[in-house]
């Protein structure tokens, strides 16, 4: 994913960073927005069940998390990069 990229350096952004019980796919301690890309596994109910867990114990430690599919990352870049600056400004 592009958030290495300078737009996004800017504000730390660091890979599978551990948070809790979690390692966050992406993380920004500056805003707390804690990315997630999710592959077409996490739509089977066990995998559902945990993932809700887990974003409600993030959420609780108050931050900011959008899902991505995997897909979505590499195939609508710019939409998924618009998405996160939504976030970011």
């Amino acid at each position: 994913m592009r958030l290495y990229q300078r737009s996004c350096m800017a504000f730390g952004f660091q890979h599978r960073q551990p948070i809790g019980f979690y390692i966050a796919d992406f993380f920004c301690p500056v805003t707390r927005l804690v990315i997630e890309l999710d592959g077409g596994w996490h739509g089977e109910d066990l995998v559902r069940i945990e993932d809700e867990h887990h974003i409600a114990y993030l959420q609780r430690l108050g931050y900011t998390i959008p899902l991505f599919w995997n897909n979505e990352a590499t195939e609508n870049v710019r939409e998924v990069l618009q998405r996160v600056a939504e976030h970011l400004f």
